[in-house]
């Protein structure tokens, strides 16, 4: 009996156990996608086959902490065109996150102060070190303060994240320009005589060029001595900036001296038009140097000598013997003498030997008799004695 039932299951046993030793495939897959398509295979064997039809790229941004996602920006180079100083712009460059994972940015460097920059996603601020979801719209966003600039300015902003193209870099630039254009920069006059500014101003023509049409509204400041014409005369460019001119003049009362100051207009543009004068006013007497004699750092035990020149500057005029006074420590000590009758006058100056270590200073009053009509000069003397 045993017999014939192992002999009625024989036929069974070689069906189930028949056929070829190799594995039949499904025409137009490998072996791998089989076993990745067969859920009945082992986890092993399916991870196995995944990871094996991704780029390798992809494969270690996903093992690193990465984005297999780009941060597409629309443009790389903003180009701001004309701006004026002290004006800010704003700066904007979009991006859309494209692939399938989300992107974190984790930081943006702008190269210099002019720039201030955020991140902006569906609109609205949006906190770096988050992730932004696949398929999102974003932007750079920030400000561009051309105050401390001129002409040409350049800047860059860095970018950095996980995404597969970060970190990256954007460049932005603008031409900066003043709201008004002076020339010459400067209104230099030269030297010049009280009497002869009394007889006849010195003018100068100042061209003004204004980012567009403009009027002086009131003059702020007029330093004495100072006339301020504006001419009549206009131009409009083709950029729709607007030139005007000055005629500026100085007269005879003027201060003597170094003569640097400035003139200020109140102006429709909501700013201040400031033009710059220089000029050496020189009046019937010449003071060489002007306000500070210096003796500098001396060493101590040294004698140290220096001098103040007192010269007739108009040849109209005849120096008479001036009056010398001087406030300050005894080891400073002066002597005056007459180089040419009439016309120069010097005060030799010195610090004694024996001056203590330290700083030192006095006041010089140079005055001349009553009736003459010069005026009077006080020059501050300085030193500092070292080692």
């Amino acid at each position: 009996m045993k017999l014939a039932r192992l002999l009625l299951l024989l036929p069974c046993l070689l069906v189930a156990c028949g056929g070829s030793d190799e594995s039949p495939e499904t025409e137009g897959q490998t072996p791998a996608t089989s076993a990745a398509q067969d859920s009945s295979a082992p986890d092993g064997a399916r991870l196995t086959a995944e990871t094996s039809t991704k780029p390798i790229g992809e494969s270690l941004q996903s093992v690193q902490g990465g984005s297999r996602s780009r941060v597409q920006f629309e443009f790389l180079d903003l180009d701001l065109g004309v701006i004026y100083q002290e004006n800010t712009t704003e700066i904007r460059f979009p991006f859309v996150v494209e692939g399938p994972d989300p992107v974190t940015i984790t930081g943006m460097d702008a190269s210099c102060g002019c720039s201030e920059v955020s991140l902006e996603v569906e609109g609205k601020p949006y906190p770096i070190n988050t992730p932004i979801k696949a398929g999102a719209k974003g932007a750079v966003v920030g400000t561009f303060n051309a105050a401390q600039y001129l002409n040409t300015k350049t800047s860059t902003i860095r970018v950095m994240g996980n995404a597969m193209n970060l970190p990256i870099t954007l460049n932005l630039q603008a031409f900066i320009r003043r709201h008004f254009e002076i020339s010459p920069g400067t209104v230099r006059f030269g030297q010049q005589l009280v009497r002869n500014l009394a007889e006849q101003p010195a003018t100068q023509r100042v061209k003004v060029t204004g980012r567009e049409a403009f009027e002086i509204k009131s003059w702020k400041l007029v330093p004495q001595g100072v006339e301020v014409e504006v001419d009549a005369e206009t131009q409009m460019l083709g950029d729709g900036r607007q030139v005007r001119y000055l005629n500026i003049k100085l007269n005879g009362q003027a201060p003597a001296g170094v003569f640097m100051r400035s003139i200020q207009a109140e102006t429709t543009l909501d700013r201040d038009l400031e033009v710059h004068l220089y000029a050496n006013i020189v009046g019937p007497v010449q003071y060489a140097p002007e306000e500070f004699l210096k003796f500098g750092a001396v060493t101590e035990g040294t004698l140290t000598k220096r001098q103040v020149k007192i010269l007739a500057s108009d040849p109209t005029v005849t120096l008479p013997e001036p009056k010398i006074e001087f406030a300050g420590p005894e080891y400073f000590s002066w002597k005056l003498v007459e180089k040419e009758v009439g016309r120069e006058w010097i005060v030799r100056f010195q610090l004694a030997e024996d001056a203590p270590i330290g700083r030192h200073g006095g006041r010089l009053m140079i005055s001349f008799p009553d009736d003459e009509a010069l005026p009077p000069r006080e020059i501050k003397v300085s030193a500092m004695v070292r080692r």
